[in-house]
Order: structure tokens, then sequence, then C-alpha cells
């Protein structure tokens, strides 16, 4: 797993740890969102025959950090 060195759409790096991965038509995104200590949130993205990487990268950041606001609102 990886701890990103910048927060991602307004996630801190402390709260974002992440494996990704896929291929041009295949989306793979494994990670924790929220403290590891204090009620983590365990995540499993997967796609296939997706449009575009690209397209998905974003639809994906998009996705975490809706996930994560409500994460903040029931433990923060």
């Amino acid at each position: 797993m990886i701890r990103q060195r910048s927060g991602l759409d307004n996630i801190p790096k402390e709260h974002y740890t992440y494996l990704g991965g896929g291929l041009k038509d295949l989306i793979l995104d494994v990670g924790i969102l929220g403290n590891f200590t204090e009620h983590p949130v365990l995540y499993v993205i997967a796609g296939k025959d997706v449009p575009s990487r690209k397209v998905s990268d974003k639809l994906v950041s998009q996705f975490l950090h809706k996930v994560y606001c409500d994460w903040m609102k029931v433990y923060n």
C-alpha cells in the first residue's frame, strides 16, 4: 500500500492509503480511508471495460471524496 505524498481531493494524506493499478480499460483501487486506529474504512473499487482510465480515475477520486466526507460526519 502507498501513502500519498499529498491529499486527494481534499483528503489529507494521513487519511488516504491505497494500492491501485489496472490496464487501459480496467481499474482496480484498494485502500483505507480515515485513521488506522479509529474507525478505518476499507474500500475496493474495480471495473472492467471502462472507456478511459483517465476518466475512471477521476470518478474514483470523486467517489472517495464523498465517502471520506461521510466518514468525517460520522466519526469526527
